[in-house]
């Protein structure tokens, strides 16, 4: 269940399966000012389904950024092997050998097994030629 709105006595709930707002009072609350609120017994929805939980969604739970990893964002990114900094990013593409057994397994539809992992964000070094996944460690 989505937490909407905190009252002076009351929390406001809306159920994910039908969206019907559910007003829950504080006393059947277990922490009821963090992010995660417990009830202490289930509520049950006009649709039937039963709550027990609580999510906060609004901006101020956000998560936030670590000091650190906005000071990493300044560092351009090298390549691992030779320290260049001349990079290019490009996606992975068409696997003939994801295709080749796909089309033995299944047939004409196993050839699509070669589009599997193609969208993945492949960076390649123009000093070495040195390639690695995007948000991978090399």
């Amino acid at each position: 269940m989505e937490l909407i709105k905190r009252k002076k006595d009351s929390i406001v709930g809306r159920c994910e399966q039908c969206g019907r707002e559910i007003d829950i009072p504080y006393s059947n609350t277990i922490h009821p000012y963090m992010y995660a609120v417990e009830l202490k017994t289930a509520v049950q929805c006009e649709c039937g389904e039963y709550h027990n939980l609580l999510l906060d969604t609004t901006d101020k739970h956000k998560r936030r950024i670590p000091r650190d990893a906005s000071s990493q964002a300044d560092t351009p990114l090298r390549c691992p092997h030779c320290d260049s900094s001349q990079l290019t990013a490009g996606d992975k593409g068409f696997s003939l050998g994801k295709a080749a057994v796909g089309g033995v397994l299944i047939g004409h539809v196993g050839l699509l097994g070669g589009l599997l992992g193609s969208k993945k964000t492949i960076i390649t070094c123009l000093n070495c030629g040195h390639k690695w996944q995007a948000g991978k460690r090399y």
